[in-house]
């Protein structure tokens, strides 16, 4: 289980103010821009069910506006943010033991001042419990939110765990439907603990989120969390005006950097809307634009890819000692950010690794293919270390197809990318085999041209020990 998200590590400050495709996360809320009405209608749809659920397309930066988008305005209004990734391959305990253990964990970090559970209890008995109250350092009585992210590795990962899956399934639909579990219900039945619970109410919240293409998967545990249906944000591409807030910094209250100026930000996002549609060859260094550029209002970007490629540009600013990224910066370096990035990924990566990523996660077209994800350990093509560090540095995922997990490339956007990188690494194999053929054919054709005395040589030099053979060689 973790209790921060992927990237939370990363320094973002204002000479680094994009997290490149790591997430925003809360310390970073000065520098997370673009996002400020997802963040109030995420606000206000927390406040007004038990349930929330938030889904998008992959890319879209969905920790990002949970941890900096609206994680701070939670703190505002005294709920307590929980943040939980859970570990769906533990088998050591039910999954929903993760939740409390994230919630002691915010407790112990935020100075919260509250009574320990009992050891023995389950969640949903110390959340209703009576006399059960979590108080700030400020004396304000707060509400916890329990926020699981990347909800989808439930039916990913989770698939090899089928049976903790199963059970994580009810446990969610007691605490969000608030229905008093059935082994606790024979307790009460048993005893007086009814006395010390208040089983009507409901004092913690919980938002579920999720890439969007899991969306039936989660509905089908519509029959025991029907809330499932009433509560949903749907988060969408940045339009190209909040895009360029994100690259410039500018916000209500001033600039959180200076490394950016206005127009070379519209250029940045006018290169990203290339990548996203494969015309970044015809942009930068490469001519000029296609006459048939989409107009800016239509411009639809994806947050994740343009941090990424605000961070390129950012490294090769500081490598160069500039002051500032500027057009010429964009110009010269502009196509190569994602190729940086791959290389970057794959720096370390052993050949045979490196080679199924290249040969068996795009097509011989070029375009993005996935693979068993059983079967690539099972080979050795990957090791679970080696493709948990994948995953982290974002170049590949783990996708659930027709009941099985499969392993991809994360983004479509890197398919050029590694494309050219396997005909580059097939064209030096087939130059060495065939350097390797024509140095092996040489060395043959001169043993054959001098082979006749020379084995006639070696031939009457092991005759020669046997008395009366071919002396007149010797």
């Amino acid at each position: 289980m973790s209790t921060t998200p992927l990237g939370a590590r990363t320094a973002i400050d204002a000479q680094n103010p994009w997290p490149g495709l790591s997430a925003f996360n809360e310390a970073a809320q000065r520098f997370f821009n673009g996002r400020d009405d997802e963040s109030a209608e995420l606000l206000r749809l927390v406040g007004q069910a038990p349930l929330t659920v938030l889904f998008g397309k992959s890319g879209l930066g969905k920790t990002s506006l949970v941890q900096a988008g609206l994680f701070p305005r939670l703190r505002q209004q005294n709920i307590l943010p929980v943040y939980i990734r859970l570990d769906v391959r533990d088998r050591s305990a039910p999954l929903l033991q993760q939740v409390a253990a994230g919630l002691q964990v915010e407790i112990s970090e935020h100075g919260v001042d509250a009574a320990a559970p009992n050891a023995d209890a389950s969640l949903w008995e110390h959340l209703h419990g009576r006399h059960v109250q979590w108080w700030s350092p400020k004396n304000q009585l707060l509400i916890p939110l329990f926020v699981l992210d990347q909800f989808e590795e439930v039916f990913t990962l989770g698939a090899e765990n089928a049976d903790a899956i199963e059970r994580l399934r009810l446990d969610l639909a007691d605490l969000i439907e608030n229905r008093i579990p059935l082994d606790l219900t024979r307790r009460i039945e048993e005893g007086d603990l009814a006395e010390q619970l208040d089983l009507r109410g409901q004092r913690y919240k919980v938002l579920l989120s999720l890439r969007e293409d899991f969306l039936p998967e989660v509905e089908g545990w519509k029959g025991e969390l029907p809330s499932l249906m009433r509560n949903r944000l749907r988060l969408l591409p940045m339009n190209a005006d909040r895009a360029s807030l994100v690259v410039s910094g500018n916000t209500p209250t001033g600039r959180t950097h200076e490394l950016v100026s206005d127009d070379t930000a519209r250029e940045i996002v006018r290169l990203v809307a290339a990548v996203q549609t494969g015309n970044e060859k015809t942009g930068w260094g490469k001519g000029s634009r296609k006459a048939a550029e989409p107009p800016w209002e239509k411009l639809e970007i994806e947050p994740t890819l343009l941090s990424m490629v605000c961070e390129g540009l950012n490294e090769k600013r500081k490598a160069r000692a500039q002051a500032a990224i500027d057009a010429a910066l964009l110009k010269e370096t502009g196509n190569t950010i994602i190729d940086d990035f791959y290389q970057r990924c794959v720096a370390d990566v052993p050949d045979q690794a490196r080679r199924f990523i290249e040969d068996s996660l795009i097509t011989e077209g070029g375009f993005r293919n996935s693979y068993p994800l059983q079967d690539a350990l099972d080979q050795g093509l990957l090791t679970e270390s080696l493709l948990r560090q994948l995953v982290d540095c974002r170049l590949l995922r783990i996708d659930h197809q027709l009941g099985a997990d499969r392993v991809e490339l994360i983004h479509d956007r890197l398919t050029d990318v590694v494309r050219e990188h396997r005909d580059r690494e097939r064209l030096r194999r087939l130059r060495y085999r065939r350097r390797m053929f024509m140095i092996g054919s040489g060395s043959l054709i001169l043993l054959l041209l001098g082979s006749p005395r020379l084995w006639l040589r070696c031939l009457c030099k092991h005759e020669a020990r046997r008395p009366g053979r071919c002396k007149r060689y010797v």
